[in-house]
């Protein structure tokens, strides 16, 4: 016998990958990967979502590290472990703003997400990073940190690109390709060393190298998913105040503690 989804094709010829989606979403719904409620095609559930977006707003009146971003409890500008120039690979920028730490929990949201290839989970995602843009960066362009070459066209998709896509289309946000990437190296594949050491793998695009100096942007913001030792955000933000753009500032969905 037949199940009901597999005759969905034939009830309803147009949109049927449409209405495919809309009837396994209402009877076969998926778990909360935070604490395994029902989450209609998203993969977390409403209170779990609504979790998320008051600590992002929260973190926005924390002090933060200038350097790492990290949480301070001082009231100096810059985190002990950052004062020492061996491990502050991100001095090159000029503030970054992490919104999630990666610990527990969101250890496997980010999984699903970038590894699972939950894609839905983007525009949640970029409404997270939102809060933090509106606070501190509202009308600044962002620059996302470039793929790999042939990623996208391997994966069919990337998450950075994916939430820059967000931020341009619902956001109205600027959104500036200025850098690309040489190397097809994973970075999760190199040691702290070797990500500190690679910094010849971004450099400046076309647009970027063609543009003319009055029409640079003073200041920009990086965007990437995950920072882990800041070396790629302080790679790309040496490009860009290379190539004149006099401010770069970065901000991260998550930060992965050290």
């Amino acid at each position: 016998m037949e199940s009901p989804v597999s005759n969905i094709p034939r009830l309803f010829p147009l949109g049927k990958s449409l209405v495919r989606k809309v009837f396994s979403t209402a009877f076969f719904p998926d778990s909360c990967v935070m604490c395994g409620g029902l989450a209609y095609g998203l993969s977390l559930c409403r209170e779990c979502r609504s979790a998320l977006l008051k600590e992002a707003s929260e973190n926005c009146d924390d002090r933060r590290c200038s350097v790492c971003g990290k949480k301070m409890l001082s009231e100096d500008e810059v985190c002990l472990q950052c004062r020492s120039s061996e491990a502050a690979p991100a001095k090159g920028l000029d503030g970054i703003r992490p919104v999630f730490s990666y610990l527990l929990k969101k250890k496997k949201l980010l999984y699903e997400w970038k590894i699972a290839g939950k894609e839905n989970l983007s525009p949640f995602f970029a409404d997270c990073l939102a809060t933090v843009y509106k606070h501190d960066f509202q009308g600044l362009p962002l620059v996302p940190v470039p793929p790999r070459p042939g990623k996208i066209r391997t994966n069919g998709w990337d998450q950075t690109d994916s939430l820059v896509r967000e931020f341009s289309i619902r956001y109205k946000v600027d959104v500036l390709k200025l850098l690309v990437r040489t190397s097809g190296q994973q970075q999760k594949k190199l040691g702290r060393s070797e990500r500190l050491s690679a910094s010849g793998q971004y450099m400046a695009s076309k647009a970027l190298v063609a543009m003319a100096a009055e029409k640079k942007p003073c200041h920009v913001v990086l965007l990437d998913d995950v920072m882990t030792t800041g070396s790629t955000l302080s790679h790309c933000a040496s490009v860009l105040k290379e190539n004149g753009i006099e401010k770069v500032s970065a901000m991260t969905l998550f930060t992965v503690p050290v």
